[in-house]
């Protein structure tokens, strides 16, 4: 079995990791990386310490992640349940007597998750399907 030098930084990191995948959180290489300098200086371990490619590649083949691309958002192909929504959100505005000045209009939201990372890590061993959910709901 593949073992790493640094165990300590091994074991923050895949916490770290787990954590950010369970919130739904995209974890590129260059961000895992930094992490990776800030758990070390935070455990004190007195040696010089760079998370260089080669550490990198050495944690992602022993945890079994790999870097995949996240491609495209799903189109929804129920729209009785937006025609819904339409119809609640607005009968909510009448009941709250709502201005239009007093609504976020979230409508450029989809311009901003296109600023998301292209690239993510990923366990070897699961489907990449919690991104399209995370996507759905920004």
């Amino acid at each position: 079995m593949k073992t790493s030098t640094y165990e300590d930084l091994d074991k923050s990191m895949v916490l770290w990791f787990n954590q950010q995948r369970a919130a739904g959180i995209l974890v590129s290489g260059a961000v895992c990386a930094a992490k990776a300098k800030q758990c070390f200086e935070e455990l004190k371990i007195p040696v010089d310490f760079n998370a260089s490619n080669e550490w990198s590649t050495r944690f992602k083949q022993i945890h079994g992640i790999r870097q995949i691309t996240v491609q495209g958002e799903k189109l929804s192909s129920d729209t009785s349940v937006a025609e819904d929504f339409v119809l609640e959100f607005r009968n909510f505005v009448r009941e709250e007597n709502l201005s239009a000045q007093q609504i976020y209009n979230a409508n450029g939201t989809g311009l901003y998750w296109k600023c998301w990372p292209q690239k993510t890590l990923a366990y070897e061993t699961k489907k990449m399907h919690w991104f399209t959910r995370i996507r759905n709901n920004a």
